[in-house]
C-alpha cells in the first residue's frame, strides 16, 4: 500500500523526483554493474556468460553508457507506463508459492 503510495505520488506529480536521488541511483547501478568486473576473473567469467547468452562483446560497457543517459522524463515515463499498474488492483496479478507446512503463515 505504502509503495503504490509512492509511485502514485510521482506519477501523478505530486511527488517530484529529486536529481539527487537519480544521481545516487544511477551511480549504485552503474557500480553493480562495474563491480561484477572488478578483476581480470571476474571480467573473463561475464564475457563467458555474455558469449554463452549470445550477448554482444561490450554489452556490459553499453549498458553502463545507457544507464548514465537515464533522465528523470525517462523514469517517470516507466513509473506511468509499467510501475503503477503493479499496484493497481485492477491491473495487477499476484500468485505465491509456499511449501504446504508454510500455508497458513502466508
Amino acid at each position: 500500500e505504502v509503495a503504490g503510495a509512492i509511485v502514485s505520488g510521482y506519477t501523478s506529480g505530486e511527488r517530484k523526483l529529486s536529481s539527487v536521488i537519480l544521481e545516487a541511483t544511477k551511480s549504485s547501478v552503474l557500480f553493480s554493474l562495474v563491480s561484477r568486473e572488478a578483476t581480470v576473473e571476474q571480467a573473463g567469467f561475464q564475457s563467458f556468460k555474455n558469449a554463452l547468452r549470445g550477448v554482444e562483446a561490450g554489452h556490459n560497457q553499453r549498458l553502463a553508457h545507457n544507464v548514465a543517459l537515464v533522465t528523470e522524463v525517462d523514469v517517470l515515463r516507466v513509473l506511468r507506463q509499467y510501475f503503477r499498474r503493479l499496484f493497481d488492483p485492477a491491473t495487477s496479478v499476484m500468485a505465491v508459492s509456499t511449501p504446504a507446512a508454510l500455508k497458513g503463515e502466508v
